[in-house]
């Protein structure tokens, strides 16, 4: 006997099948499953006839007339007789494909997201909302000179140096406060080997719909060459403003000193009881008189 199906009209639509109340062929709408999904959805079927669990749930993929290739959740009950026979196979088939994209392209932003993270040059970590380590990238490994086994469930601020820990708490409350979308602030980390370095911290918290944070994700930048590069220009800077400044001093005071030494000499020239005189040798060899003390005058 040839096995019938009966369906609403919205169910024939659903598999892709011209709408109708009449009963059609139960290999007609078979033959619309996806070729590669036809033999697992008939397992599933028949596992729920043979062994007696009556129901059954199976995703699979249809091929609607205009290719289009939709995804079908069926959940399916089996009606047995009085004697245990299967007599009836009853059900629901729910169109999801727009689900599975939605998975499809989640999974794949997920995915970028992880190479993203794993792969960047830069420290990266995602901490708890009390900011203890959950994930942590290679970049932050080789940067601090630990395993992420060794990383994992320390809180952050045990790698900052404890000088900087006042202000990178501040920061944190901050964040926590609500009040700024992300922190960023140039501190201290500390590596394994004790060595203390500059790093750029930027923090930035993913929240649910009420505000409250889910986890942190911070990057970590060592500018520690920058900083000593920067702090060697602004020593230097200061060393030859004060080199300048010593220079200044020292011409003001060469130039005090002459001007003591021109008005000295000048009042022993004025008050000599000598005729002093100055002369000066013209080009051909005549001498000018140039100045007189007043005791010339006398």
């Amino acid at each position: 006997a040839t096995l019938m199906l009966s369906g609403t009209p919205q169910f024939f639509r659903t598999m892709g099948m011209p709408p109708t109340r009449d009963a059609v062929p139960l290999a007609t709408m078979q033959a619309v499953r996806h070729p590669e999904d036809k033999d697992r959805v008939q397992r599933v079927y028949r596992h729920a006839i043979d062994s007696g669990e009556d129901h059954c749930e199976v995703e699979f993929r249809i091929l609607r007339p205009d290719g289009e290739v939709r995804w079908i959740l069926g959940r399916g009950h089996v009606i047995r007789d009085a004697t245990g026979h299967a007599v009836r196979f009853t059900g629901v088939n729910i169109d999801v494909t727009d689900g599975k994209r939605s998975e499809a392209a989640l999974r794949d932003s997920e995915a970028r997201f992880r190479r993203v993270f794993e792969q960047s040059p830069l420290g990266k970590v995602m901490a708890s909302a009390d900011f203890r380590l959950r994930e942590v990238n290679p970049a932050l490994c080789g940067l601090l000179g630990y395993s992420a086994e060794e990383l994992l469930d320390r809180c952050l601020i045990d790698l900052i140096h404890a000088e900087d820990r006042d202000a990178f708490t501040a920061a944190g409350q901050t964040l926590r406060g609500g009040s700024v979308s992300q922190v960023q602030l140039e501190t201290r980390c500390v590596r394994r080997s004790g060595r203390a370095f500059w790093v750029n911290v930027t923090i930035a918290p993913l929240r649910d719909a009420d505000g409250n944070i889910l986890y942190n994700l911070g990057i970590i930048e060592d500018i520690d060459e920058r900083k000593r590069i920067t702090q060697a220009l602004q020593d230097s800077e200061r060393r030859l403003r004060e080199l300048n400044e010593g220079l200044e001093q020292s011409a003001d005071e060469r130039a005090r000193q002459l001007t003591s030494s021109r008005a000295q000499l000048q009042a022993f020239f004025d008050n000599s009881p000598d005729w002093l005189t100055l002369v000066r040798a013209s080009p051909d060899g005549r001498f000018v008189f140039v100045d007189a003390n007043p005791t010339t005058e006398i």
